[in-house]
């Protein structure tokens, strides 16, 4: 306390001091402010997460365009086009192979070589039918009893016709009579059109001559079709 003296008037001036504690800012390790940092962002990313699956998405732009194009006239170049009954493929109703030539189609379809196909049963078709036979359960005759005919179904037309190409048919060359001849051609393919129709179709040759009458095999030119067995 002091005291000063102003026109003979005494004046007390009190002076008081309140005391603070001094500000103690903590230091965190640096391990801790990383961790600290880390959960933050976590926190922070998690809650733009929440709020951005809670918000309702906008609608598709798509959305308007399909409103445009209902609104908009249609003309008649717009109306799609519905295939009529006679474009569609006919389906083949499943049947039992009840000749020869049909079932020896129907056994080169399920992988039982019965030799050239030709419609006359010999010794290799019923082998491949007893063959067959065996493999269904049935008894092994050989012959074309009801339930063999009945259990071997055709699932498709058993002919079906072949166009030679151009690039086929270049490839045919006439084979030398002599090994030394072979020895020498490029290769040893087809000498004629009917003998690799033949072969790729597993047909005997007299037998795709009865099949095809108006076909001169000896003057194949691209684009003769001929039918065949379809295996």
């Amino acid at each position: 306390m002091s005291h000063r003296f102003r026109n003979d008037c005494p004046t007390v001036i009190f002076r008081i001091f309140i005391w603070r504690p001094p500000l103690i800012v903590p230091v965190m390790p640096r391990f801790e402010s990383l961790l600290f940092c880390c959960v933050a962002a976590l926190t922070l990313g998690f809650g733009e997460l929440l709020r951005a699956q809670t918000e309702p998405m906008p609608a598709p732009k798509t959305e308007l365009a399909s409103t445009k194009a209902e609104s908009a006239p249609m003309s008649p170049y717009d109306v799609p086009a519905v295939a009529s009954e006679d474009e569609t493929a006919p389906e083949f109703e499943p049947v039992p192979a009840r000749t020869w030539i049909e079932v020896q189609i129907a056994l080169h379809r399920r992988g039982f070589s019965c030799g050239s196909i030709d419609g006359v049963p010999g010794a290799q078709s019923a082998a491949a039918l007893r063959a067959f036979q065996r493999l269904a359960g049935l008894k092994e005759t050989g012959a074309l009893d009801p339930a063999t005919c009945e259990s071997l179904l055709l699932t498709a037309p058993i002919f079906k016709a072949h166009t030679f190409t151009v690039e086929e048919l270049a490839t045919l060359q006439p084979l030398s009579d002599t090994w030394l001849g072979k020895s020498a051609q490029s290769s040893l393919a087809h000498a004629t059109a009917l003998e690799m129709i033949a072969e790729r179709y597993h047909a005997n040759p007299r037998y795709l001559r009865r099949l095809n009458p108006d076909i001169n095999w000896d003057s194949i030119l691209p684009g003769a079709v001929v039918t065949v067995p379809a295996i």
